[in-house]
């Protein structure tokens, strides 16, 4: 990545995403117990940025799924950067 100027940035971004447990309930079909919004911070040195993390809500029943709601990338002053998506021509 470069900037405008031709220069490497280094800053700190985060890593926004909102994960959504539902449950499979016999009588009433999915149901939504929660969303599990998580944040991770990440520094970006020379223009390249890398981490890893755990991302795990608290132990969940055997019915229960974990869907992805949204990704996003935030700059440091916690403007949008960036998300995950497709761009169609016109």
């Amino acid at each position: 990545m470069r900037a405008i100027t031709n220069a490497t940035p280094n800053a700190t971004g985060s890593l926004n995403i909102v994960l959504r447990a539902t449950v499979n309930d016999p009588l009433n079909g999915d149901i939504t117990m929660v969303d599990f919004p998580r944040s991770f911070p990440f520094p970006l040195s020379a223009g390249a940025a890398t981490f890893s993390s755990r991302v795990g809500p608290p132990c969940l029943p055997s019915c229960a799924n974990l869907e992805v709601v949204r990704i996003e990338v935030l700059d440091q002053n916690r403007n949008l950067f960036a998300r995950p998506g497709v761009w169609l021509l016109p």
